[in-house]
């Protein structure tokens, strides 16, 4: 699906004339580009899964950054090993928890991110009580593309505020899209996310950046995913949101007037 605007990225330079948003757009760019900082780390090193770690720091697209922060993860596998054996998911006795990345969830979709605290995700069933993410199962006919608002929407700021990035702002940042008057589900990704069902399950929403992202590093992991180009719902400024491309892991800021991929998902 060919991207036709004027968009940044963290390894290409703007391919039109200079925006005068560039600069904010760049700095809001950094939460991804920038090392992971330490409770990110820590969460890492404790969620992770041996085979999960081993997975991931064998994949030359992974950053520098999380290649090394996998490293204390792979050497707490080797030193352990005889003493309590490799993760075969099932009960994980650390966290006291019977998910594992992979599993199905509640709303009948496919576990993707475990965190080892708690976190708040205003407008979840789980509120400030979520652990967990799942994605929707694959659409029979693939996935929908929509673009990111609708009509005119593409053109203005969400008057909510939908630009948080972090684990758990995905379904506020939905609900401000969907409070914008004039957004549809047939036009608009977060919308149509907001009004998908699955497994008894209502509370879906469009992934925030960061949700996105946990997303990307273990789509080849737990399948059901293409290596298409989807939406955050993560807004960056005015006229231009967030998606990724799953087949390099890119992040881009362009227009909401662009169509991309849409997968819901759900904290829990």
């Amino acid at each position: 699906m060919p991207i036709k605007s004027y968009f940044l990225s963290f390894s290409l330079k703007p391919v039109a004339k200079e925006h005068p948003e560039t600069s904010a757009l760049q700095d809001r760019q950094t939460y991804v580009h920038t090392p992971p900082h330490a409770s990110r780390a820590i969460a890492w090193r404790q969620s992770a899964t041996c085979a999960q770690s081993m997975v991931l720091y064998s994949r030359s697209k992974l950053s520098m950054a999380y290649m090394t922060m996998l490293l204390p993860v792979l050497a707490a596998c080797t030193t352990s090993a005889n003493e309590s054996g490799p993760n075969t998911g099932g009960f994980d006795e650390r966290w006291g928890d019977m998910y594992t990345v992979g599993d199905i969830g509640p709303g009948g979709g496919t576990v993707f991110y475990i965190s080892p605290t708690t976190f708040t995700s205003t407008g979840s069933d789980c509120g400030s009580n979520c652990r967990h993410l799942e994605v929707a199962p694959a659409p029979t006919n693939g996935d929908v593309a929509r673009t990111w608002a609708s009509g005119e929407n593409s053109e203005t700021a969400v008057p909510g505020d939908a630009t948080a990035t972090a684990v758990g702002s995905g379904m506020p940042n939905t609900n401000a899209i969907v409070a914008q008057t004039g957004n549809r589900a047939e036009s608009s990704a977060a919308v149509y996310a907001h009004e998908y069902e699955h497994g008894g399950k209502t509370d879906w929403h469009l992934p925030s950046g960061d949700e996105l992202l946990e997303l990307y590093l273990v789509h080849d992991q737990i399948g059901g995913l293409g290596e298409g180009i989807y939406w955050s719902s993560s807004e960056t400024v005015g006229i231009y949101a967030w998606l990724r491309i799953f087949n390099n892991g890119l992040v881009y800021g362009v227009y909401k007037s662009e169509e991309s991929l849409v997968r819901p998902v759900r904290a829990f």
